[in-house]
């Protein structure tokens, strides 16, 4: 039980930190980004792999630390 715990907290980890990267990648695109949203995808793959829950707490965290990413970019710039 608990290694199983371990895997799905690892690539619950690894998906968020795909939903926070990807966006980057079609961000300079303004035609691009609006018209893909990649940060969606790894929230949808964990949540298949893991469960709902792990899924859910994935797609409510990237938003937010997203958000906040964009902020602190915003301010050095």
């Amino acid at each position: 039980m608990k290694n199983k715990n371990i895997k799905k907290l690892t690539f619950s980890g690894i998906s968020l930190a795909i939903c926070i990267l990807l966006p980057f990648l079609t961000g300079n695109d303004i035609a691009l980004g609006n018209a893909l949203c990649l940060m969606h995808i790894p929230v949808l793959l964990c949540g298949f792999s893991c469960g709902g829950t792990w899924g859910a707490a994935v797609g409510f965290t990237a938003p937010i630390l997203r958000s906040i990413d964009r902020k602190s970019t915003r301010l050095n710039s």
